[in-house]
């Protein structure tokens, strides 16, 4: 089963850059807080910590913790400047929950379109196509496939998105464990 959108005029377009930019927000100001200094006048400097925040969300995917370490992005008076903290996925998904959180209502809509409920799983082993979304022909679109696997009892997503524009595709894979009521896990 396929649900399919096509949605041109959605209110929040998401751009790639939202997620990156949610954490040089975040580094910026505890720059300032910690040294006086802000730091979003400096191209250079802002430059670093997007090159940072992009490999700090890359490093989250498969960590818990990212190690930000930016030696000498700026100086003042007394000397040069350096940012050197950790960013925990717990923070980064506090950073970026509104962004989330904005993707839930067109999902919910897409499913209760297709009149989806819980359950209805097709159980082939090839799994089912669940979303599919093109906001225009030449921009982008999003597919998801879920792929059930009986054997540990678990949900497989599989998401793939595609810039046309910018020649650029994305995959991701989730896994939700299903867990029949009243079992102990150990």
């Amino acid at each position: 089963m396929t649900i399919e959108r096509n949605d041109m005029k959605d209110p929040k377009d998401f751009k790639k850059d939202d997620f990156d930019n949610a954490i040089i927000e975040y580094l910026v100001s505890e720059f300032k807080k910690s040294n006086g200094i802000d730091l979003t006048g400096d191209k250079m400097s802002m430059q670093r910590l997007k090159d940072a925040a992009e490999s700090a969300k890359i490093e989250l995917s498969s960590a818990t913790t990212a190690q930000i370490n930016l030696p000498f992005i700026t100086s003042d008076a007394n000397g040069p400047k350096h940012i050197n903290l950790s960013l925990s996925r717990a923070k980064f998904n506090e950073l970026t929950q509104d962004l989330v959180q904005a993707t839930k209502d067109p999902m919910q809509k897409a499913i209760d379109d297709a009149g989806l409920k819980i359950g209805d799983i097709d159980r082939s082993d090839e799994g089912e196509s669940v979303f599919s979304e093109r906001r225009s022909i030449i921009l982008k679109s999003l597919k998801v496939k879920r792929i059930f696997d009986a054997g540990n009892q678990t949900l497989i997503y599989v998401a793939h998105s595609r810039e046309i524009q910018d020649g650029s595709a994305k995959m991701s894979i989730s896994t939700v464990p299903l867990y029949q009521a009243g079992a102990v896990s150990n």
